[in-house]
């Protein structure tokens, strides 16, 4: 629990330096899967997908570049009562905001790589395999609201394929090809509301 702790007590320390440009967000996410790119009906009938993760999503942005990492995990229980651990999550992204300042909308690009596996978490030795990883790249659009200090969002993540652990014998995960995942969160730093300083 040490490293987690560390790790977010730098980025508020980090956060309260920013200038007006740089921002640190902060957010509970939730990941949905999708086997293809859903419609409006399907979206509708399962905003959610069969089987959300549950996770956390972190963002260092500075002017319009943003790098950061997003993971996700799910514990589930089969017909036999033995337990399950599937995880998604992009630990390393760069996006590009489209638009520069403090407005409400904000619009973004973003590309990272990606790992999604599940392990088996129960005692015996009935299932085979035990654990499938897969490692893939994933390309996103979306749009956070800023309510700073809150910010609201959702994005759509494209992963044009997967591909097994290379000279391993594990089996790759099967992760769908669309993925959206909705945040809320809080952002520091930065500037919200107000007029530009005049160069005067």
């Amino acid at each position: 629990m040490k490293k987690p702790a560390v790790f977010l007590f730098a980025l508020v320390v980090f956060a309260a330096g920013l200038s007006a440009e740089n921002t640190v967000t902060l957010s509970a996410t939730v990941v949905s899967g999708y086997g293809a790119l859903p419609d409006l009906k399907q979206l509708a009938a399962s905003p959610f997908g069969e089987r959300p993760f549950e996770g956390f999503e972190w963002e260092v942005t500075i002017g319009r570049v943003g790098l950061g990492g997003t993971y996700a995990a799910d514990f589930t229980k089969d017909a036999l009562s033995d337990w399950w651990l599937d995880w998604y999550g992009v630990p390393l992204f760069v996006d590009y905001h489209l638009f520069e300042g403090d407005g409400l909308l904000d619009p973004f690009v973003e590309a990272g790589v990606g790992c999604a596996g599940r392990v088996f978490t129960s005692t015996g030795d009935t299932v085979d395999p035990r654990l499938l990883i897969s490692i893939f790249p994933a390309l996103s659009a979306g749009l956070n609201i800023d309510l700073r200090p809150l910010v609201i969002g959702g994005k759509l993540t494209w992963v044009p394929g997967t591909s097994e652990i290379p000279c391993t014998s594990l089996l790759a995960y099967p992760l769908g090809q669309a993925q959206i995942a909705f945040t809320f969160g809080l952002k520091l730093g930065g500037r919200r509301g107000g007029c530009a300083e005049s160069d005067n």
